[in-house]
Protein backbone atom coordinates (compact mmCIF):
# COMPACT_ATOMS: atom_id res chain seq x y z
CA UNK A 1 0.00 0.00 0.00
CA UNK A 2 3.08 2.10 0.81
CA UNK A 3 4.59 1.44 -2.49
CA UNK A 4 1.63 2.16 -4.41
CA UNK A 5 1.01 5.56 -2.67
CA UNK A 6 4.53 6.47 -3.80
CA UNK A 7 4.27 5.61 -7.08
CA UNK A 8 1.30 7.92 -7.07
CA UNK A 9 2.59 10.46 -5.66
CA UNK A 10 5.89 9.76 -8.24
CA UNK A 11 3.01 9.68 -11.42
CA UNK A 12 1.42 12.92 -10.02
CA UNK A 13 4.73 14.76 -9.47
CA UNK A 14 5.97 13.84 -13.25
CA UNK A 15 2.78 14.97 -15.10
CA UNK A 16 3.17 18.41 -13.23
CA UNK A 17 6.72 18.20 -14.28
CA UNK A 18 5.92 17.31 -17.84
CA UNK A 19 3.64 20.07 -18.15
CA UNK A 20 5.80 22.13 -16.81
CA UNK A 21 9.21 21.73 -19.18
CA UNK A 22 7.38 22.19 -21.71
CA UNK A 23 5.12 25.36 -21.00
CA UNK A 24 6.55 28.52 -22.80
CA UNK A 25 7.38 29.92 -20.22
CA UNK A 26 10.44 27.91 -19.53
CA UNK A 27 12.11 29.99 -21.91
CA UNK A 28 12.31 32.69 -19.03
CA UNK A 29 15.23 30.49 -17.71
CA UNK A 30 17.26 31.07 -21.10
CA UNK A 31 16.49 34.45 -20.98
CA UNK A 32 18.04 34.42 -17.72
CA UNK A 33 21.21 32.52 -18.34
CA UNK A 34 21.81 34.99 -21.29
CA UNK A 35 21.46 37.71 -18.96
CA UNK A 36 23.47 36.75 -16.23
CA UNK A 37 26.15 35.77 -18.90
CA UNK A 38 26.60 39.27 -20.02
CA UNK A 39 26.40 40.59 -16.50
CA UNK A 40 28.60 38.31 -14.50
CA UNK A 41 30.41 35.41 -16.37
CA UNK A 42 31.87 37.91 -19.28
CA UNK A 43 33.58 40.23 -16.62
CA UNK A 44 34.87 37.13 -14.65
CA UNK A 45 36.16 35.92 -18.24
CA UNK A 46 37.84 39.63 -18.85
CA UNK A 47 39.20 38.85 -15.23
CA UNK A 48 40.93 35.89 -16.48
CA UNK A 49 42.04 37.13 -19.67
CA UNK A 50 43.41 40.37 -17.89
CA UNK A 51 45.09 38.64 -15.31
CA UNK A 52 46.51 35.60 -17.51
CA UNK A 53 45.14 33.00 -15.28
CA UNK A 54 42.28 30.21 -15.37
CA UNK A 55 38.78 31.03 -13.66
CA UNK A 56 37.18 27.52 -11.27
CA UNK A 57 34.25 26.36 -13.14
CA UNK A 58 32.33 26.99 -10.08
CA UNK A 59 32.97 30.58 -9.77
CA UNK A 60 30.39 32.06 -12.13
CA UNK A 61 27.52 30.39 -10.36
CA UNK A 62 28.53 31.59 -6.88
CA UNK A 63 29.10 34.89 -8.40
CA UNK A 64 25.59 34.92 -9.31
CA UNK A 65 23.93 33.28 -6.61
CA UNK A 66 25.77 35.99 -4.14
CA UNK A 67 25.11 39.26 -6.67
CA UNK A 68 22.32 41.64 -5.15
CA UNK A 69 21.13 42.12 -8.61
CA UNK A 70 20.74 38.75 -9.98
CA UNK A 71 19.16 38.19 -6.43
CA UNK A 72 16.49 39.99 -7.61
CA UNK A 73 15.72 38.21 -11.21
CA UNK A 74 16.23 34.46 -10.13
CA UNK A 75 12.81 34.35 -7.49
CA UNK A 76 11.13 36.74 -9.95
CA UNK A 77 12.31 34.19 -12.83
CA UNK A 78 10.95 30.74 -10.96
CA UNK A 79 8.18 33.12 -9.39
CA UNK A 80 6.67 33.55 -13.17
CA UNK A 81 7.43 29.89 -13.59
CA UNK A 82 5.68 28.63 -10.68
CA UNK A 83 2.99 31.32 -11.19
CA UNK A 84 0.27 28.62 -11.22
CA UNK A 85 1.69 26.44 -8.79
CA UNK A 86 0.22 24.46 -7.34
CA UNK A 87 -1.74 23.49 -11.12
CA UNK A 88 -5.51 23.73 -10.33
CA UNK A 89 -7.06 22.66 -13.89
CA UNK A 90 -10.47 21.73 -14.67
CA UNK A 91 -8.98 18.41 -14.08
CA UNK A 92 -8.06 18.94 -10.96
CA UNK A 93 -11.35 17.81 -9.07
CA UNK A 94 -11.39 14.32 -10.89
CA UNK A 95 -7.68 13.60 -10.82
CA UNK A 96 -8.26 14.30 -6.65
CA UNK A 97 -10.83 12.70 -6.59
CA UNK A 98 -9.44 9.16 -7.84
CA UNK A 99 -6.31 9.70 -6.00
CA UNK A 100 -6.73 11.19 -2.56
CA UNK A 101 -6.10 15.17 -1.29
CA UNK A 102 -3.20 13.58 0.36
CA UNK A 103 -1.36 12.27 -3.04
CA UNK A 104 -1.95 15.39 -4.83
CA UNK A 105 -0.60 17.39 -1.90
CA UNK A 106 2.54 15.47 -1.62
CA UNK A 107 2.79 15.58 -6.11
CA UNK A 108 2.60 19.08 -6.12
CA UNK A 109 5.28 19.08 -2.97
CA UNK A 110 7.77 16.51 -5.16
CA UNK A 111 6.81 18.39 -8.55
CA UNK A 112 8.26 21.81 -6.61
CA UNK A 113 11.41 19.96 -5.48
CA UNK A 114 12.14 19.13 -9.03
CA UNK A 115 11.10 22.13 -10.96
CA UNK A 116 13.54 24.20 -8.40
CA UNK A 117 16.34 22.08 -8.67
CA UNK A 118 15.73 21.95 -12.66
CA UNK A 119 16.17 25.65 -12.64
CA UNK A 120 18.94 25.80 -10.55
CA UNK A 121 21.11 23.12 -11.92
CA UNK A 122 20.32 24.74 -15.54
CA UNK A 123 21.55 27.99 -14.26
CA UNK A 124 25.08 26.42 -13.21
CA UNK A 125 25.18 24.20 -16.21
CA UNK A 126 24.89 27.56 -18.19
CA UNK A 127 27.28 29.28 -16.02
CA UNK A 128 30.12 26.31 -16.57
CA UNK A 129 29.90 26.52 -20.35
CA UNK A 130 29.78 30.39 -20.38
CA UNK A 131 33.29 30.03 -19.28
CA UNK A 132 35.08 27.13 -21.52
CA UNK A 133 38.55 27.91 -22.57
CA UNK A 134 38.81 30.20 -19.54
CA UNK A 135 38.11 27.64 -16.56
CA UNK A 136 39.59 24.46 -14.93
CA UNK A 137 38.59 22.38 -12.57
CA UNK A 138 40.26 22.29 -9.23
CA UNK A 139 40.10 22.43 -5.55
CA UNK A 140 40.56 26.53 -4.90
CA UNK A 141 39.84 29.21 -6.04
CA UNK A 142 41.18 30.66 -9.22
CA UNK A 143 43.70 33.46 -8.90
CA UNK A 144 41.88 35.10 -11.63
CA UNK A 145 39.67 36.38 -8.68
CA UNK A 146 41.98 36.32 -5.41
CA UNK A 147 44.42 38.05 -7.02
CA UNK A 148 43.53 40.54 -9.53
CA UNK A 149 42.75 43.21 -6.14
CA UNK A 150 46.90 43.22 -5.80
CA UNK A 151 47.23 43.32 -9.92
CA UNK A 152 44.78 45.89 -10.70
CA UNK A 153 44.30 47.41 -7.52
CA UNK A 154 42.83 50.94 -9.59
CA UNK A 155 40.09 48.68 -11.28
CA UNK A 156 39.03 46.40 -7.92
CA UNK A 157 36.21 49.31 -7.19
CA UNK A 158 34.50 48.60 -9.98
CA UNK A 159 31.27 47.16 -9.66
CA UNK A 160 31.98 44.17 -11.81
CA UNK A 161 35.38 43.15 -10.05
CA UNK A 162 33.43 42.48 -6.86
CA UNK A 163 31.08 39.02 -7.86
CA UNK A 164 32.96 37.29 -5.58
CA UNK A 165 33.86 39.59 -2.68
CA UNK A 166 36.40 39.40 -0.21
CA UNK A 167 34.05 38.31 2.60
CA UNK A 168 33.79 34.81 0.11
CA UNK A 169 37.19 33.53 -0.47
CA UNK A 170 38.86 34.27 2.17
CA UNK A 171 36.24 32.78 4.38
CA UNK A 172 35.47 29.21 2.70
CA UNK A 173 36.72 26.85 0.32
CA UNK A 174 35.69 26.97 -3.61
CA UNK A 175 33.41 23.44 -2.39
CA UNK A 176 32.17 24.70 0.41
CA UNK A 177 31.05 28.00 -1.07
CA UNK A 178 29.13 26.50 -3.71
CA UNK A 179 28.06 23.82 -2.01
CA UNK A 180 25.78 26.56 0.63
CA UNK A 181 25.08 28.87 -2.33
CA UNK A 182 22.83 26.27 -3.84
CA UNK A 183 21.39 24.71 -1.06
CA UNK A 184 20.53 28.15 0.42
CA UNK A 185 19.33 29.26 -3.02
CA UNK A 186 17.20 25.94 -3.14
CA UNK A 187 15.66 27.09 0.59
CA UNK A 188 15.03 30.38 -0.69
CA UNK A 189 13.38 29.13 -4.18
CA UNK A 190 10.74 26.58 -1.76
CA UNK A 191 10.23 29.49 0.88
CA UNK A 192 8.83 31.79 -2.16
CA UNK A 193 6.55 28.77 -4.01
CA UNK A 194 5.29 27.54 -0.58
CA UNK A 195 4.02 31.26 0.22
CA UNK A 196 2.54 30.69 -3.44
CA UNK A 197 0.84 27.27 -2.71
CA UNK A 198 -1.00 28.53 0.48
CA UNK A 199 -2.35 31.07 -0.87
CA UNK A 200 -3.59 29.11 -4.11
CA UNK A 201 -4.76 27.01 -1.46
CA UNK A 202 -7.21 29.85 -0.14
CA UNK A 203 -8.13 30.54 -4.16
CA UNK A 204 -6.42 34.38 -3.44
CA UNK A 205 -3.16 33.57 -6.25
CA UNK A 206 -2.80 37.17 -6.53
CA UNK A 207 -2.26 37.75 -2.64
CA UNK A 208 0.63 35.12 -2.93
CA UNK A 209 2.37 36.83 -5.59
CA UNK A 210 2.20 40.25 -4.13
CA UNK A 211 3.32 38.74 -0.48
CA UNK A 212 6.32 37.21 -2.84
CA UNK A 213 7.32 40.26 -4.28
CA UNK A 214 6.69 42.57 -0.91
CA UNK A 215 9.31 39.93 0.55
CA UNK A 216 11.55 40.40 -2.47
CA UNK A 217 11.51 43.97 -2.69
CA UNK A 218 11.92 45.41 0.92
CA UNK A 219 14.56 42.39 1.48
CA UNK A 220 16.65 43.75 -1.39
CA UNK A 221 16.40 47.21 0.32
CA UNK A 222 17.31 46.19 3.70
CA UNK A 223 20.41 44.31 2.36
CA UNK A 224 22.07 47.33 0.31
CA UNK A 225 21.19 49.43 3.49
CA UNK A 226 22.65 46.55 6.03
CA UNK A 227 19.42 47.26 8.28
CA UNK A 228 19.50 44.36 11.20
CA UNK A 229 15.86 43.64 9.96
CA UNK A 230 17.75 41.67 6.78
CA UNK A 231 18.14 38.46 8.53
CA UNK A 232 14.40 38.35 9.13
CA UNK A 233 13.90 38.48 5.40
CA UNK A 234 15.20 35.30 3.04
CA UNK A 235 17.28 37.38 0.70
CA UNK A 236 19.67 38.33 3.38
CA UNK A 237 19.86 34.33 4.62
CA UNK A 238 20.84 33.37 1.13
CA UNK A 239 23.69 35.86 0.82
CA UNK A 240 26.63 33.71 1.89
CA UNK A 241 29.19 36.85 1.70
CA UNK A 242 26.55 38.95 3.78
CA UNK A 243 27.31 36.59 6.89
CA UNK A 244 30.89 37.44 6.92
CA UNK A 245 33.38 40.43 7.17
CA UNK A 246 36.22 40.79 4.65
CA UNK A 247 39.04 39.33 7.63
CA UNK A 248 37.94 38.46 10.38
CA UNK A 249 36.78 34.54 10.78
CA UNK A 250 33.90 35.04 13.37
CA UNK A 251 30.65 35.51 11.15
CA UNK A 252 28.66 38.27 11.37
CA UNK A 253 25.40 36.37 10.74
CA UNK A 254 26.13 32.41 11.57
CA UNK A 255 24.94 30.31 8.25
CA UNK A 256 23.38 27.69 11.11
CA UNK A 257 21.12 30.30 11.45
CA UNK A 258 19.88 30.68 8.10
CA UNK A 259 19.54 27.14 7.85
CA UNK A 260 17.37 26.81 10.81
CA UNK A 261 15.58 30.49 9.36
CA UNK A 262 14.56 28.22 6.02
CA UNK A 263 14.57 25.04 7.94
CA UNK A 264 11.44 26.31 10.04
CA UNK A 265 10.15 28.34 7.83
CA UNK A 266 9.54 25.98 5.27
CA UNK A 267 8.39 23.57 7.71
CA UNK A 268 5.86 25.69 9.03
CA UNK A 269 4.45 26.74 5.60
CA UNK A 270 4.37 23.26 4.77
CA UNK A 271 1.99 22.23 7.84
CA UNK A 272 0.21 25.39 7.51
CA UNK A 273 -0.70 24.46 3.47
CA UNK A 274 -1.09 20.94 4.64
CA UNK A 275 -3.83 21.93 7.56
CA UNK A 276 -5.48 24.35 4.67
CA UNK A 277 -5.24 20.91 2.27
CA UNK A 278 -7.22 19.03 4.48
CA UNK A 279 -9.79 21.43 5.58
CA UNK A 280 -10.73 22.56 2.01
CA UNK A 281 -13.54 21.44 -0.12
CA UNK A 282 -12.37 19.64 -3.51
CA UNK A 283 -14.43 21.73 -5.21
CA UNK A 284 -13.22 25.04 -4.47
CA UNK A 285 -9.56 23.24 -5.10
CA UNK A 286 -11.33 22.49 -8.20
CA UNK A 287 -12.52 25.70 -9.24
CA UNK A 288 -8.96 27.45 -8.64
CA UNK A 289 -8.42 30.65 -7.65
CA UNK A 290 -7.79 34.00 -9.45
Amino acid sequence: MIFKKMRSVFAMAWMEYRQWIFNPRILLIGILCVFSKMMVSDALVQQSVETGQKLHYLEPFIAMGNSNVLLLFFPFVFLILMSDFPAMRKSTLFVMKRTGKRVWFYGQILFLLMSAMTFLLTVLGFGCLSVIGHATWGNSWSDAVTKYAAMFPDKYNNFTSQYIPVNLYNQMSIGTAFLNTILLLFCYLLLLAMILMIWKLCLCKTAGLLTNVTLIGIGAAACTIRLPVMWMLPMANSLIWLHYTKIASEPIYPLWASYAYFGIGIGLLLIISRIIMKNTNAIGIGMGGD
